[in-house]
C-alpha cells in the first residue's frame, strides 16, 4: 500500500516514476562482515575485532584473504596507548563529533585497553559488553545507561547519526570497488544527510 499523503509514499511514489530501483539495507550491513561495526572498528583502531552478538557466517564470503565473523558490534583491543581524554578527543575527531554522552564506568588507569563499538542504536549490547572497559555507541535510553553503570561499564553515546553518518560512504567505496573488479562503468553518488537533533 502506497500512502501519498505519507512521507514515505510520497519518496515511493517519486521513486516508481522515475523508475529508480531500491535497494535498502540496515541491520543487515550492521551485521555483515564487512560492514558497518567492521568499519567503525578499523576507525576506532581496535584490532582483533569480533562481534558482540555473533550471527551465522555467509558461506563463501572471504575478503582480503579471511573472512571476519558476522555479527552485531565489535568488541578487540585497542592499538596504541591513550588516556580516556586521549581517546575520547580522537573518536570525536575521527567520526567528526561535537558532544557525547558520557555514562561514567569504573576506568582502568592507563586509559581503555578492551573497547567495544556498535553503530546505531546498541543500548540493548550493554550487557554484551560488559567485559569491555569502554562502549561506544549510540542511542542508549536511561534503563540502559542505569545497567551499565550497575556493571560499572563506561558508555560513551555518539548518537545514532553520530555512529552511522560514515556508513554511506563506506558502502559507496564497497559498490565502487564490486563496479570496477566487474569492469562496469558506475557512477556512485552519495545522498547528503544531517542529524536530525539539533544543539541547543
Amino acid at each position: 500500500r502506497i500512502d501519498a499523503s505519507q512521507p514515505l509514499g510520497r519518496l515511493i511514489q517519486k521513486l516508481c516514476h522515475r523508475q529508480i530501483a531500491v535497494y535498502s539495507c540496515h541491520t543487515n550491513y550492521d551485521r555483515a562482515p564487512y560492514g558497518l561495526n567492521h568499519r567503525l572498528a578499523q576507525v576506532l583502531k581496535l584490532t582483533d575485532a569480533r562481534p558482540l552478538v555473533p550471527t551465522e557466517a555467509v558461506p563463501g564470503l572471504v575478503v582480503e584473504g579471511q573472512s571476519p565473523q558476522p555479527g552485531l558490534g565489535r568488541l578487540g583491543e585497542l592499538v596504541g596507548h591513550f588516556s580516556w581524554d586521549e581517546y575520547l578527543a580522537y573518536v570525536k575527531e575521527a567520526l567528526d563529533i561535537g558532544e557525547v554522552r558520557i555514562i561514567r564506568g569504573q576506568r582502568q588507569s592507563g586509559g581503555p585497553r578492551r573497547v567495544a563499538v556498535c553503530g546505531g542504536s546498541g543500548g540493548s549490547l550493554i550487557a554484551a559488553a560488559q567485559t569491555a572497559d569502554l562502549y561506544i555507541t549510540g542511542d542508549v535510553d536511561y534503563h540502559d545507561a542505569l545497567l551499565a553503570q550497575d556493571l560499572g561499564l563506561e558508555v560513551w553515546d555518539l548518537g545514532h547519526f553520530g555512529t552511522e553518518k560514515l556508513a554511506a560512504n563506506w558502502l559507496a567505496e564497497v559498490i565502487s570497488q564490486a563496479a570496477t573488479a566487474a569492469a562496469v562503468s558506475l557512477t556512485v553518488d552519495i545522498a547528503s544527510e544531517g542529524d536530525p537533533f539539533a544543539q541547543g
